[in-house]
């Protein structure tokens, strides 16, 4: 198959499979680029950055060990060297971890076997910190033993010399009390007595003085830091002892023996390898040697910190290096990835204008321009196609001839049309197929017309004779045609009507102002036992659209509601009509308040007028319900209310608060309760504006002042003499001419209530 003959479907996937193979090449390159790249990522996050974690943790653990150090070296008790013991070994412990897992990464094997060899040495050091540790806590337990021992015996040596003093000492304290009180010779045996006292008190004093000195130097080697002083302390020690020994000699058997046996134990305390001093030197010496260890210890550290430093730099050029790499492919990749793009963009746009614009493209064009003329009825006899396009043998070709049979066969069928809507039912109509659903319309639509000719030119035959109960047989026909003689059957009883439709519009206008008055309530007179009430309505020559309505709910409560829809006509008392309905059968089955009648008659309306009637008609409107003694409950928007205080014997005007009906769909939210009282003797007066707005013979309204005080004129009467007074006093204020439906309703609370 050659190209000149290939369909334009082999062609588009020849040219979409050399696209294709760029783009599978363009892929495979980027595919290549982020594998490589993802290598290169793995091999940094992987084998390069975990040893540097590693080793920086590794470097601060060291520091905090070396940190810790000190404090073991401080501790004091057993439990705080323990303590501080116990987290130096998880440090370590910490740190052989981090040394095993940076084994298992590629690194320097001289830089981990220095820092394995440094860590080695420094746990011994620091183990060896702790055993000195242990060792100074055991020579400070021991020197604390001493020191107790010490103070023991300090109180032994207190209670024997002090009671052997005080004894010497009573022989002299008779001579001077003889000699202070007699005077003269003294006994021989008590001046031999106060001799030998004096031969063993002296000695125990110096004792006492020597002991007391011992006690101290020995306490005083706990504090003590110079080795030097902790020496001297040991030399007046024994000095002091054997001052002791030879005070001792002078005393007699007894005394001396028991000061003897102390002095064994000063001794102990003073000079030995259990003496304080030397106790106090070895504690020194261990703290010494722990401090020289700590110092090894922080060395080690440092070259620990060193070793990590330069394997993170070792680390880093690595990380470095890979990058560089990375970065070098990625750059050659791009180079490739862009002749590529641009390989293909070349190619495309190629294909694109030599091809699909020339070969494709444009022949389209050509179909769909063609096209549109005819979906716009412009049918040429001869389409503007080029021959080549006529003779390809692909898919556009076929596309091409075929619209030219389509074409071919619209004009027919239009020729055909325009005989047929030129008057020619003659015409002939050939079916080309049984398929051929147009040229059977046609020949149906000419049947039709033909028989649609006999049916009404009998009819007007008819008609032209003066037979005016002549019918067309609008049955038989469907559609526009049945629409065709139903519409001839109206034009004949049109002119059948029109000679009495006059009249008949007369009776119905008169009818609506009887229905419309015979909706409202009547004999109200004693329709409660708190009211008197009154109410009268006067329709203008047109039907209006005035309200009242005056009912009870099946809860016994009493409901007034007042209105008026604007305009005048048969429209207007419709939409009143609807409004009675509503308010009589929201109020007798539903226990509600006022608010909710308000809004319950405006869905009503708004979805009868407004959406099936189509109708803007709006109505004032106000319901009331009578809660008892006196309390009103209003809602909706009319006129104000008019109220008569007896008291006062003044009218108070109160205000409707509210929406229209029919403006909005829904007014929930702007209808609001309120209350008002009527006291006893009170009135109330609703009313439409046709008192309000009557005209006197000057064009003058009669307006709410003289309302009010026609009102106040009539207010000490009954209900219903009021209302016919205030009524005939707005006739007379008209000439009785009405302009619009006069509506009063008078309700007035009794003095007191009946029953």
């Amino acid at each position: 198959m050659s190209m000149k003959t290939a369909s334009v479907r082999s062609k588009l996937i020849l040219s979409f499979m050399a696209v294709a193979g760029f783009v599978v090449l363009s892929s495979a390159l980027a595919f290549y680029t982020f594998v490589f790249l993802g290598q290169t990522l793995d091999q940094v996050t992987e084998d390069r950055l975990p040893p540097i974690i590693l080793a920086q943790q590794l470097a601060a653990q060291s520091e905090r060990i070396i940190a810790s150090a000190p404090a073991l070296i401080a501790s004091v008790k057993e439990d705080e060297r323990k303590a501080v013991s116990d987290a130096i070994r998880t440090d370590v412990d910490a740190i052989s971890r981090l040394i095993s897992q940076i084994r298992h990464f590629q690194g320097s094997a001289r830089m981990l076997a220095a820092i394995e060899s440094d860590f080695t040495q420094m746990v011994t050091y620091l183990r060896k910190i702790d055993d000195a540790v242990k060792q100074k806590l055991r020579i400070i337990e021991e020197s604390r033993n001493i020191y107790d021992e010490l103070l023991t015996t300090h109180r032994e040596f207190q209670a024997i010399i002090k009671p052997a003093i005080s004894i010497r000492k009573h022989p002299i304290g008779e001579l001077e009390e003889f000699l202070g009180d007699y005077g003269g010779e003294v006994d021989t045996g008590l001046v031999r007595s106060v001799g030998e006292a004096v031969g063993q008190l002296m000695p125990l004093l110096e004792i006492e003085r020597l002991g007391n000195g011992l006690t101290n130097f020995l306490l005083s080697s706990a504090t003590e830091d110079n080795m030097r002083n902790l020496r001297i302390i040991e030399l007046k020690g024994r000095s002091r002892i054997a001052d002791i020994q030879e005070q001792t000699s002078r005393l007699k058997a007894g005394m001396a023996g028991a000061c003897a046996e102390l002095m064994i134990r000063f001794k102990i305390y003073a000079v030995g390898d259990r003496s304080l001093p030397e106790l106090r030197r070895q504690e020194l010496e261990t703290t010494g040697e722990a401090q020289e260890l700590l110092e090894k210890s922080r060395a080690l550290s440092e070259d620990l910190n060193r070793t990590v430093s330069e394997l993170i730099r070792k680390t880093n050029a690595d990380i470095h290096q890979a990058t560089r790499s990375a970065k070098k492919t990625r750059r050659l990749i791009s180079a490739i990835l862009v002749f590529v793009a641009v390989a293909s963009l070349v190619f495309s746009a190629f294909m694109g204008w030599v091809y699909v614009g020339q070969q494709v493209i444009r022949p389209i064009n050509r179909v769909v321009h063609l096209m549109r003329k005819v979906s716009e009825g412009d049918l040429p006899e001869s389409p503007d196609i080029p021959r080549a396009d006529r003779n390809r043998k692909d898919e556009i070709g076929s596309m091409t001839n075929n619209l030219i049979l389509l074409i071919d066969a619209a004009c027919e069928t239009a020729c055909i049309a325009e005989e047929i809507a030129g008057g020619n039912l003659s015409v002939e109509v050939r079916e080309r197929s049984e398929q051929d659903r147009m040229m059977k319309a046609l020949n149906q639509m000419i049947r039709r017309l033909n028989e649609i000719l006999d049916e009404t030119g009998g009819m007007i035959l008819a008609v032209g004779q003066g037979r005016l109960d002549v019918r067309g047989n609008a049955g038989a026909f469907d559609g526009g045609w049945r629409d065709l003689v139903t519409g001839v059957n109206d034009l004949i009883d049109g002119l059948s009507n029109a000679i009495s439709k006059s009249a008949a519009l007369s009776r119905e206008m008169a009818l609506a102002r009887k229905i419309q008055t015979s909706l409202l309530p009547t004999s109200v007179e004693n329709i409660h036992p708190d009211f008197e009430i009154a109410a009268s309505m006067l329709t203008a020559d047109q039907v209006g659209g005035d309200f009242y309505d005056i009912t009870f709910d099946k809860s016994g409560y009493l409901w007034l509601a007042v209105g008026d829809v604007s305009g005048h006509g048969v429209t207007s008392g419709l939409i009143m009509m609807m409004a009675q309905t509503v308010h009589a059968t929201v109020t007798a089955n539903l226990d509600c308040e006022a608010r909710d009648v308000v809004v319950k008659t405006n869905d009503i309306l708004y979805k009868n007028v407004r959406e099936r009637l189509k109708e803007s008609h709006f109505m004032t409107f106000t319901a009331l319900k009578y809660l008892g003694d006196g309390q009103f409950e209003h809602a909706g928007a009319h006129l104000r209310i008019i109220v008569y205080r007896r008291a006062s014997a003044r009218c108070e005007l109160i205000r409707t608060r509210g929406v229209y009906l029919n403006l909005k769909k829904d007014i929930s939210k702007p209808t609001e309760n309120s209350y008002f009282r009527l006291e006893r003797g009170d009135v109330m007066i609703l009313y439409t504006d046709g008192l309000t707005e009557a005209r006197n013979s000057s064009g003058e309204l009669l307006d709410m002042d003289r309302i009010l005080k026609i009102v106040g004129n009539h207010a000490r009467r009954d209900a219903e003499s009021m209302r016919k007074h205030v009524m005939a006093d707005v006739l007379r204020w008209c000439g009785n001419r009405r302009e619009d439906d006069m509506t009063l309703v008078i309700v007035k609370r009794k003095e007191e209530a009946d029953g």
